[in-house]
């Protein structure tokens, strides 16, 4: 059900304004027009990142992506994963 509510929330970002953009496009202020389809190109943003972190773990599940243990910066992958995470959810303080 998490899956499922992950995936929805962009899809109805990207119909609401894509039938707000068919039904008052041409009426549409220019800021209002660039609000709207900046919404869109994020949430197809979030629905990539999505795909590919679902894409990844069955990889990484079937043995088709292996781990290479060694030396990392890890204060920085952890702040680069907050990061990443932080995107995902914006109305979460993660950082």
């Amino acid at each position: 059900s998490m899956v499922s509510h992950e995936f929805r929330t962009p899809l109805s970002i990207i119909a609401g304004s894509a039938q707000i953009l068919h039904s008052r496009g041409t009426q549409m202020p220019p800021d209002m027009m660039v609000k709207r389809t900046g919404a869109i190109r994020a949430a197809v943003e979030r629905l990539i990142q999505l795909i590919e972190t679902i894409l990844s773990s069955h990889m990484i599940e079937t043995g088709k992506i292996g781990m290479q243990q060694g030396p990392c910066n890890l204060p920085q992958i952890i702040k680069d994963v907050c990061r990443d995470q932080q995107g995902l959810s914006p109305k979460h303080n993660i950082m």
